[in-house]
């Protein structure tokens, strides 16, 4: 019964919002494979370190956010709870990661929501991500070792300094006899500066990770 009715709702939905795809207009797709491969990817995926990133021991943003498409597809993603579009974009996060070596027994934490921002949302589109690559690499992926215990603000609204105020004490690693001598990916969908990334690794390495990657499918 409950899903018959999730079929009728979504029967409703599409005769009011009929999907297209936000590249060209093609109807009943929210990317089609054209757009999707019309998206540049940078041919050196990691990006160089600055104090904002001190922390992560490689950063890897597939794109620019800037000036292409993502900057529509992103936040239809997040802020229209369009959950659909994480299989195309997570396409963009496996063709970055595949130019590397994959850490041994690395494993995938997304980055985590408040759980005021989750309720709000229903999703954490970052986990949504993590899991289609862990999936597609056969990695592990974990959401019970960092959490978002501070409501942050959006960190590409404030000022450098208004960021790593705003990101002081916001996570807090709750498993960390998991996380000692681990190889981490974070991943995230788009870096403003890098210090979201940096303050969970700062946190991870305190609680004795290895390593830690940031991975991103675009950086502004």
């Amino acid at each position: 019964m409950k899903i018959f009715k999730h079929k009728i709702f979504d029967f409703i939905l599409d005769l009011l919002f009929p999907i297209s795809c936000l590249g060209c207009d093609k109807k009943d797709t929210w990317l089609c494979d054209n757009c999707l491969e019309k998206i540049k990817l940078q041919e050196d995926p990691v990006l160089s370190p600055t104090t904002e990133t001190k922390n992560l021991d490689k950063l890897i943003s597939a794109c620019h956010y800037k000036g292409s498409l993502l900057e529509k597809i992103i936040p239809t993603f997040k802020y229209k709870f369009v959950t659909d579009l994480a299989r195309p974009l997570s396409k963009i996060l496996i063709w970055a990661l595949e130019k590397f070596k994959l850490p041994s027994d690395a494993i995938l934490i997304p980055v985590p929501l408040h759980r005021k921002r989750f309720r709000k949302r229903g999703f954490n589109q970052a986990e949504l991500l993590a899991k289609k690559l862990a999936k597609h690499f056969d990695i592990s992926l974990r959401t019970d070792l960092i959490i978002r215990h501070k409501n942050t603000l959006h960190q590409a609204r404030l000022s450098r300094d208004e960021r790593l105020k705003n990101l002081h004490r916001s996570f807090r690693c709750i498993n960390p006899a998991l996380v000692k001598n681990k190889n981490v990916i974070l991943v995230d969908d788009v870096s403003t500066t890098g210090a979201t990334l940096n303050k969970i690794a700062d946190t991870l390495k305190s609680a004795g990770a290895k390593t830690v990657w940031g991975l991103v499918i675009a950086h502004e």
